[in-house]
């Protein structure tokens, strides 16, 4: 019934918690590759995200040694990346394109449809990511067409709330 169902979600999503975490905490490539190895058919977006952003710090923190752009495991990771695209949220999405900027790796077709992904939910984003991908963007030479105007629209909006609500507290 629906209690087992619901019992089978919690798990799942207590597992990916899990997994985000042990991600987020890799000190070494290494370890964020194995995770993927080993996790790869139930990674979800913000899996992906956060293992993107494991590599990409560790990555910087190296001194940028692109030596895992051809390991299989990273490129199974960018194919899953583009197979989940559309379920990205915001943060996730600017979170992944940072990456990206990050370790100066441009995959074609996901900043393509990233472009896409990121008009539909624009008004989710918050004033962070829309600055992160902005600059993503900007980094990986990707001109986001409509979606830079869509941004700054945004970020004008975001900036004017913002001043308002500052307003009211002083």
């Amino acid at each position: 019934g629906s209690n087992s169902t619901t019992s089978t979600k919690r798990r799942e999503s207590l597992s990916n918690t899990k997994l985000t975490t042990r991600l987020a905490e890799a000190t070494v490539i290494e370890d964020v590759l194995q995770c993927v190895r080993e996790y790869l058919p139930r990674l979800n977006s913000i899996n992906i995200a956060t293992a993107m952003f494991a590599l990409a710090k560790i990555h910087k923190a190296e001194g940028g040694t692109p030596d895992f752009f051809k390991e299989p495991r990273f490129l199974a990771l960018c194919n899953k990346c583009e197979d989940l695209l559309d379920d990205f949220e915001p943060r996730a999405l600017s979170n992944l394109l940072w990456s990206f900027a990050v370790i100066a790796y441009k995959p074609e077709r996901i900043v393509a449809q990233s472009v896409i992904v990121a008009e539909r939910k624009i008004h989710e984003f918050n004033s962070l990511d829309l600055a992160d991908t902005l600059w993503a963007y900007a980094k990986l030479r990707h001109h986001p067409g409509h979606l830079l105007k869509l941004i700054v629209s945004v970020t004008c909006s975001h900036s004017m709330e913002e001043y308002v609500l500052f307003l009211a507290y002083m």
